[in-house]
C-alpha cells in the first residue's frame, strides 16, 4: 500500500535527520585515530567473512563437470564454460573481487585454471589448461586435498600484495577442484585510506548531503532490491519464511482470508537423499518441488518456502477440487523427474479458510499441515497405483 508524502517533514523526521547529521559528525571525528590503527585487521577479517559468503552461494552451484571436461581454449566456446564463466564473473562484479576462478588438476597431475571469472580482454586472464602461478599453488594444493584455506593471511605475489582463500568444490566422489579467491590488498587498503582522508576534509558537506538524501528517501522512495533480500528464500528463489508470516498477519485482519485455500507441500526422501548423495542433490531437489509448484500455481497465488523442504501454496479464485487435481498433475510430473537417482516425492495436504473454525490463517495452516503429515504416513505404505485424492474444504 502507498502512502502520499506531505510537504513537509514530520517532528519524528526531523529529529531522524538530526541524529543523522549528528553521527556522520561525531563518527568522521572521532574514528579516525582508530580506523588507521585497525584498518588491516577489520578488513581482512571482513574479506574471510565475504569468502564465507561466496563460497556458501557458489559451490553448490559450480557444476562438478566443468572441473573434469574443461580442460582447454577449445572448451571455452562450450556451454558449460559460458555458464560457469558468467556465474564466476557476475559475482566477481557483485563482491569487487580481484580474481575468482576455479581450479583442477590435469591428466598429468598438475594444478591448471579451469574457468577464470575475469573478463576475456583482461591482460591477467587466463584460459583453461594453463598452469597456476607458484606463488597461489600450494595453497591451491592443499584445497584440493579437500582442506578450506581462509587464513586471511596477505601474500606477497609479482601482481602485488594479495589475501587469498581456498575451498574444495564437491563432488560425487570428493573435491574434483577448487574454487579460489584473490582480494587485491594494495588497492583495496589505499584506496580505503584516500577515501577516508577524503571524507574528513569534506565532512560537513557530506552531512549536508546525505541529510538531503536521507529526506528525500524517507519522503519519497521504496527499497525494492532490500525488501527483495529480506523476503526472498536465496536457495529456490520463492518467497521465504518472513514473507509468509507477514502475509498471513496481513491478510486476516484486512478481510482478505476468504475464498483462500492453503496447499502445503513436503518433500519426502529428503534425509536419504542428503545422506547419501549430499546436499548439493538435496538443494536441487528442494529447487525443483519449489518450481513445480510456481508454475503450477503461477496467476492463482504465491509460494512460500516456510522450513528445510516445506512450501505452502496461497491461492485464490480456485476451489478444492480445482487445487487437488493440480497437485495430481503435479506428482504425475514429477513422476518424471529423478534427482541423483531419487524419484522427486512429496507430501501434501490442503485447507480452505473456514471463520467458523479457524481464528486465523495459522488455523488454516495447521489444518493442512496435519493432512500433510497423514498423507506422508499413507505414502509410507506400499502403493501400486495411482491414490485416489478427495479434496478436503
Amino acid at each position: 500500500m502507498q502512502h502520499s508524502a506531505s510537504s513537509s517533514l514530520s517532528s519524528t523526521e526531523r529529529r531522524i535527520l538530526l541524529v543523522v547529521l549528528a553521527a556522520i559528525l561525531a563518527t568522521g571525528l572521532s574514528t579516525h585515530y582508530i580506523f588507521q590503527r585497525t584498518l588491516t585487521r577489520v578488513m581482512t577479517a571482513t574479506l574471510v567473512n565475504r569468502s564465507e559468503a561466496i563460497f556458501s552461494l557458489l559451490r553448490p552451484r559450480i557444476p562438478p563437470a566443468s572441473l573434469t571436461e574443461i580442460r582447454s581454449r577449445a572448451d571455452e566456446s562450450g556451454p558449460l564454460y559460458r555458464n560457469t564463466h558468467r556465474m564466476l564473473a557476475n559475482t566477481r562484479h557483485l563482491t569487487a573481487v580481484r580474481h575468482l576462478y576455479t581450479a583442477s588438476r590435469d591428466a598429468e597431475g598438475r594444478v591448471i585454471y579451469v574457468v577464470d571469472g575475469l573478463p576475456p580482454e583482461a591482460d591477467d586472464f587466463r584460459h583453461p589448461g594453463e598452469l597456476l602461478e607458484p606463488e597461489v599453488l600450494p595453497m591451491v594444493q592443499r584445497c584440493l586435498e579437500g582442506h578450506p584455506v581462509r587464513e586471511g593471511k596477505v601474500l606477497e605475489t609479482p601482481w602485488g600484495k594479495i589475501i587469498p582463500a581456498c575451498a574444495p568444490v564437491p563432488g560425487d566422489r570428493g573435491a574434483p577442484g577448487a574454487l579460489v579467491i584473490e582480494y587485491d590488498l594494495d588497492g583495496f587498503a589505499t584506496g580505503m585510506r584516500r577515501s577516508f582522508s577524503y571524507s574528513l576534509l569534506t565532512t560537513g558537506c557530506i552531512a549536508l548531503g546525505i541529510a538531503a538524501i536521507t529526506a528525500w528517501l524517507l519522503r519519497r522512495l521504496a527499497v525494492p532490491l532490500y525488501r527483495r533480500l529480506a523476503y526472498t528464500d536465496l536457495l529456490t528463489g520463492v518467497n521465504n519464511r518472513n514473507a509468509f508470516e507477514l502475509d498471513m498477519r496481513r491478510l486476516h485482519p484486512q478481510g482478505e482470508a476468504k475464498g483462500l485455500i492453503l496447499l502445503n507441500c513436503d518433500l519426502n526422501l529428503l534425509k536419504t537423499i542428503n545422506d547419501q548423495r549430499g546436499h548439493a542433490a538435496g538443494d536441487a531437489a528442494i529447487r525443483t518441488l519449489a518450481g513445480l509448484l510456481v508454475r503450477q500455481f503461477q496467476g492463482t497465488g504465491q509460494t512460500y518456502r516456510i522450513g528445510g523442504d516445506e512450501f505452502v501454496a496461497v491461492l485464490r479464485g480456485m476451489t478444492a477440487e480445482g487445487v487437488a487435481q493440480a497437485v495430481l498433475d503435479m506428482e504425475v510430473k514429477a513422476r518424471h523427474v529423478s534427482i541423483a537417482g531419487f524419484p522427486l516425492s512429496f507430501a501434501w495436504g490442503m485447507a480452505a479458510f473456514d471463520p467458523d473454525q479457524d481464528a486465523d490463517l495459522h488455523a488454516t495452516l495447521t489444518r493442512a499441515d496435519a493432512r500433510m503429515y497423514a498423507d506422508k504416513r499413507n505414502r509410507k505404505e506400499p502403493q501400486t497405483e495411482p491414490r485416489e485424492t478427495t479434496p478436503q474444504p
